[in-house]
């Protein structure tokens, strides 16, 4: 730990190390003193009235949700001279680092679609809250070593009514995975997040970004009109997948797939049990539906052969960043 940094907080929080920073805050590890609880703590760089209501939002955005897969956030606190918040620290890293494709590791396809369908299901839970996450990309989103997959980082976060972001608009995010109304400044909605999640689909399958320049403005004009390479997908993909990456990253939101649960459902429906293929290898055989493919249970509507991930959902909390992680949310647009 740097010598400049805080040992303890409000007389009870010692700071164990430094797991993220960025221009708005930084997060610690720290031990709870009065329980012994292993926490994660964000505190404002900078404190200010527009800074200051915006930290405060993050934390009021999702306090009081608890879903599996959204990252838990316990306290608010002010002291004379701070602001900060405490939530669970689960040990984990970044999804593409966990689970997405690179040329040295077999694809697991199972584990790929049990990590997409936590997302959905947390994306939904934020969107059921009338929240925009606005922010997704796969250093927010963490997974575990028993593959619980959480989301975090609400510091961009917008409120939504009838649908609609709520209040003032400015254009912040991180360029790659922006939806074209989110980049040119727009309110938005949930789509935003649908055309996020559909960057991350991509990658994840690809092992490059679907929008990329070598500065910011170069990726936003490749987000607002540069052609996908859906060739770059391996022919292993399932034919529905490609329909839902076609629906997800589609450039007019009144054209776009409206819902993260209706993704989260063609995922669960697409046969991902086939050999996976190396990139640009082309399949002999179109893909099958697998026999079965389509039960669920009766509580949460998983296929039986992801229990055992699910399961470990309703275990010991566990998390927070590691770190290949971003720190606090910065304003503005990242690329």
């Amino acid at each position: 730990m740097a010598a400049q940094e805080p040992a303890l907080f409000a007389d009870r929080f010692e700071v164990v190390d430094v797991v993220g920073a960025g221009g708005m805050g930084v997060v610690y590890r720290v031990t709870d003193q009065r329980t012994g609880r292993t926490l994660a703590l964000k505190t404002m760089r900078h404190v200010d009235g527009d800074s200051l209501a915006r930290f405060k939002d993050e934390f009021r955005a999702v306090a009081d949700l608890r879903h599996p897969n959204l990252v838990h956030l316990i306290e608010l606190f002010e002291t004379p001279h701070e602001w900060f918040f405490t939530m669970e620290y689960v040990d984990g890293r970044d999804l593409v680092t966990a689970i997405g494709s690179r040329p040295d590791r077999p694809w697991d396809w199972a584990r790929l679609r049990a990590s997409m369908r936590q997302l959905c299901g947390a994306v939904r839970a934020l969107h059921a809250a009338h929240r925009v996450h606005r922010d997704l990309k796969p250093s927010n989103v963490l997974v575990t070593d028993e593959g619980r997959v959480v989301l975090l980082d609400f510091g961009l976060s917008v409120a939504t009514v009838h649908g609609a972001q709520r209040g003032d608009v400015i254009a912040a995010g991180t360029a790659a995975y922006m939806a074209p109304e989110q980049a040119r400044g727009k309110k938005v909605d949930k789509r935003a997040d649908v055309w996020a999640f559909g960057a991350i689909l991509y990658e994840m399958l690809t092992g490059r970004q679907a929008f990329s320049g070598e500065t910011i403005s170069d990726t936003i004009v490749s987000v607002l009109s540069r052609e996908i390479d859906w060739a770059a997908l391996p022919s292993s993909v399932p034919p529905r997948i490609h329909r839902l990456l076609r629906r997800c990253l589609h450039r007019d939101a009144n054209d776009r797939l409206r819902d993260i649960g209706d993704a989260r459902l063609e995922i669960a429906d697409a046969d991902f049990l086939r050999r996976p293929e190396e990139p640009g290898e082309r399949s002999r055989d179109p893909p099958r539906q697998h026999e079965g493919e389509d039960e669920r249970d009766q509580q949460g509507g998983e296929p039986h052969e992801d229990l055992g991930v699910l399961d470990l959902l309703e275990g010991p909390e566990l998390f927070v960043p590691a770190a290949e992680r971003d720190g606090g949310a910065d304003e503005g647009v990242r690329r």
